[in-house]
């Protein structure tokens, strides 16, 4: 009996240490991270992989094809729209699958949100962001990097 209960208070310790790290480290987003709980996304501060990410899925709920498209192709990363095969590649395939499938990514369309899954920055600089699809059990990444100090989408799974 003595030893269950020394069993429990030790796993309470436990839980009790690596949450307080968790904190330490990175805060609440690595707490809601770490525990598969995700964060949600609703008003992402201006200039951040989350707002650039917000803004691709607000592109992509715009009704008209064409002004959805222009809207979205200003937060691809300039490196990816240099060569004609790449920008068509974007065009044709990435921005029409995203446009397909943002109710799979979007949880609010008014604002629009989005549940964040995953986070990790790279040693390059780059972000990569990891969103909740529904039609998914594991999350989608985006990576994100910097030019002229925005970020813009470098690459995307959406």
């Amino acid at each position: 009996m003595g030893s269950k209960k020394r069993f429990r208070h030790l796993r309470v310790v436990v839980w009790v240490v690596l949450i307080g790290a968790l904190l330490a480290l990175g805060g609440c987003r690595t707490i809601l991270l770490f525990t598969g709980l995700g964060e949600t996304i609703e008003n992402a501060e201006t200039g951040s992989p989350e707002a650039v990410l917000q803004d691709a899925l607000a592109a992509a709920l715009i009704q008209e094809e064409a002004a959805s498209w222009r809207q979205f192709k200003g937060l691809i990363h300039p490196e990816q729209m240099k060569r004609n095969n790449q920008k068509k590649l974007w065009r044709t395939e990435r921005f029409s699958r995203l446009r397909r499938q943002v109710d799979n990514y979007v949880i609010d369309k008014s604002i629009p949100s989005f549940k964040l899954v995953g986070y990790k920055e790279l040693e390059s600089g780059e972000h990569v962001l990891s969103i909740e699809n529904s039609m998914s059990e594991s999350g989608t990444p985006c990576t994100f990097a910097l030019h002229e100090g925005a970020f813009y989408i470098k690459s995307c799974s959406l």
